[in-house]
């Protein structure tokens, strides 16, 4: 069978992923702040680039970011192609006022929409990283920005994946050992986890965005470091990322002139060593010689290929291969040459990376009790995510 696109998937759902239910303009307003937040403080994109901007907003869904981009004076292009969000879309620029700064709302995919125009910005999130190859829809933001235009995409990082993966390959061992309904598995792994963080949505519609999705899975992972590169490909430069893909360490005269593929490499050494970093969600920068470094991308490949393969099917030696992998990666944490803040980060990493080699030990054993003890009494494992989601501002040169 043909894989379905994101899209298609979520189609099928009664649920929008994102879906935050605003109603009032206090709603509105909390929203806005973490949205500035993310896109001032982390992306250090000033609110007067949005002003008058023709924005081109690919995948919206339920339209809360689209929301935040009118209110600081965007123009609004949306390019939705589940028609079920479209009224949620509508209802939130009438209820808001923003029906000026909506141009259009379209349904096609990213792919097959067409336009003579350019846009001075173009916002992908969450889903971008499902459309493959990656070059196919460099390509088309390539074609509708100006010179000088900016996009931003949200994307699942493939090291900052990892926790996230190992949540759903839990979820499946568990769902085989003690079959049941999805949402009340869920719950009864992840709840605790889900009340210890800021959220927007709902918990169900994490379920089906996150461990019931047919995407959250190994292949579709982008690299940092292959998306840096497939970017400067095609004319792009990198603007800013969360978390940082730029060498903020590196020092020098600044008048002294320095080459883009000077800068990159210094880059792709960073990013090299952040593995840890992204994996985690702590500061655990590898300073250890380069040798280190590719030694723990090895084991991280390993282990992610390893842990979606426990997705589709409960294979002993494969659950023994990941107890081993991630005991080798809590001891790489523990010892490896790293910056880190004080020894209170390594602590916690370690912490996270052995409740995940407990969990899967359990699993191992056909223990799915022992698996909910540690999901939802471990504190290392409640408290953290990694860091899955990574955001990327490029510019068109």
């Amino acid at each position: 069978m043909t894989q379905p696109t994101m899209y298609e998937f979520y189609g099928q759902q009664s649920l929008l992923p994102t879906y935050a239910g605003l109603r009032t303009e206090e709603d509105l307003e909390r929203y806005q702040r973490m949205r500035d937040d993310v896109c001032g403080a982390k992306l250090y994109l000033p609110k007067r680039i949005f002003e008058n901007a023709q924005l081109l907003q690919f995948g919206p869904d339920s339209g809360e970011d689209a929301l935040v981009f009118a209110r600081s004076g965007a123009k609004l292009t949306l390019v939705e192609p589940n028609l079920k969000a479209h009224p949620a879309i509508h209802d939130y620029f009438r209820r808001f006022g923003l029906e000026s700064q909506l141009e259009e709302l379209s349904q096609a995919d990213m792919l097959g929409y067409r336009t003579d125009r350019v846009f001075d910005f173009i916002d992908a999130e969450g889903f971008i990283y499902t459309v493959q190859p990656t070059s196919a829809w460099l390509d088309v933001f390539h074609r509708l920005l100006r010179p000088g235009g900016l996009f931003m995409v949200t994307y699942y990082e493939r090291f900052g994946a990892l926790i996230e993966l190992c949540l759903k390959a839990l979820y499946a061992l568990v769902k085989r050992l003690e079959p049941g309904p999805a949402k009340e598995i869920a719950a009864a792994l992840y709840m605790p986890k889900w009340e210890a963080v800021p959220h927007t949505r709902r918990f169900e519609s994490w379920v089906m965005d996150v461990l019931e999705n047919p995407f959250v899975r190994a292949r579709y992972f982008l690299g940092a470091t292959e998306l840096y590169a497939l970017a400067a490909e095609r004319g792009f430069e990198l603007y800013s990322a969360w978390p940082t893909y730029r060498d903020s360490l590196a020092v020098y005269w600044h008048k002294r002139p320095t080459k883009l593929d000077e800068r990159s490499e210094l880059d792709r050494q960073h990013l090299a060593r952040s593995a840890l970093s992204f994996v985690t969600g702590y500061k655990l920068y590898l300073t250890a010689e380069a040798d280190a470094c590719t030694e723990v991308a090895s084991l991280l490949h390993s282990l992610i290929d390893g842990v979606d393969a426990l997705v589709d099917r409960t294979d002993p030696a494969l659950l023994a291969a990941t107890v081993d992998g991630f005991e080798e990666l809590a001891q790489r944490a523990k010892s490896e040459a790293l910056l880190a803040d004080g020894d209170h980060d390594r602590a916690r990493a370690v912490a996270l990376l052995k409740s995940l080699r407990e969990a899967f030990a359990c699993a191992g054993r056909g223990d799915a009790r022992g698996v909910r003890e540690i999901t939802t009494a471990d504190r290392a494992f409640i408290e953290s995510w990694g860091m899955p989601n990574h955001l990327a501002v490029f510019a068109k040169s």
